[in-house]
């Protein structure tokens, strides 16, 4: 029969596992996502579009409002539960379960990516009612702007043309002034692309070949390269601008990924009735579009 202290024991010694790679390991979203704190089951973030800009104080100060939209983000509920059966636990088989302790850690740091990955894939709806990628964004004075642009095609000179398509598009990018956007005193321009896998060669021969076609090629050594295995139409591509703060998702964090806290309780009914002892981790929080103007989609037939 396994006593409490045995179970406490193998509980603190996963635990003391789970925590060792989720806290050494960074999640790979804050390349592409600015990372903020929630205190509550759903949080209003009507920040989201207002850039704010220096001008000349003539008379009285003009002051900045927040974005005409609210964008309501309520929290999600995560969880992620194995189980190490009761005759491992009788055997000392422990051990052969660590790898899959390590896995659980590195899923529950890196889901939020995976959230974020899928949104260049489904598309969801912005800030500001639109779907991410729109032809019709409109803020204050900004009239409508579009981040999609039709590509030309696929070849190493259609992607560079496209690339370039690209760059000019962010640089007349404008805020709810009618002002270009300008971000640590340089308009928004292209710095990281996010390919479908099949793209990835093309891609980082642009990224690092210093001549193509007998050509010099301008974005050698300027252009990263995210792969995103969720996309599922292998001849569009995303151009992006990730040079600052704003980026193009936002991931909200309630509660990160946690433990289960032991119970001895539970864990003696799952031995008795189920023979097996049940390892947990939950968590709280969301993923959702943030900035679209720092995202063009480039759309192939």
């Amino acid at each position: 029969m396994l006593d409490i202290m045995r179970l406490t024991a193998i509980y603190e010694s996963v635990r003391a596992l789970f925590l060792s790679i989720y806290e050494q390991e960074l999640p790979a979203y804050r390349d592409i996502a600015m990372e903020v704190q929630s205190s509550t089951q759903t949080e209003v973030h009507n920040w989201l579009g207002a850039i704010p800009t220096m001008r000349e104080w003539v008379s009285e100060r003009i002051i900045d409002k927040l974005s005409a939209f609210e964008y309501v983000v309520p929290n999600q509920d995560w969880a992620n539960t194995i189980e190490i059966p009761r005759n491992a636990i009788e055997d000392d088989r422990i051990g052969l379960y660590s790898k899959l302790i390590i896995t659980m850690a590195r899923e529950a740091r890196n889901h939020p990516t995976r959230l974020a990955y899928q949104i260049f894939q489904d598309n969801p709806t912005c800030y500001d009612g639109k779907p991410f990628f729109a032809t019709d964004h409109s803020e204050g004075q900004s009239g409508n702007q579009s981040n999609l642009i039709t590509g030309t095609g696929n070849s190493l000179a259609n992607l560079i043309a496209d690339l370039d398509t690209a760059d000019a598009r962010f640089a007349e990018f404008k805020n709810d002034r009618g002002e270009p956007i300008m971000v640590s005193g340089a308009p928004l321009r292209v710095t990281h692309v996010m390919t479908p896998p099949g793209l990835k060669a093309q891609f980082e021969t642009i990224a690092n070949a210093q001549m193509i076609q007998n050509t010099t090629n301008k974005w050698a050594g300027r252009l990263g390269v995210i792969v995103n295995p969720y996309l599922t139409d292998t001849n569009d591509w995303f151009a992006l601008d990730l040079s600052h703060d704003f980026k193009p998702i936002l991931v909200q964090i309630r509660r990160p990924a946690t433990f289960s806290e032991f119970s001895s309780v539970a864990a003696e009914h799952e031995l008795f009735h189920n023979k097996r002892f049940l390892i947990g981790v939950d968590a709280r929080y969301a993923v959702k579009p943030a900035f679209w103007q720092t995202a063009i989609k480039v759309v192939n037939a």
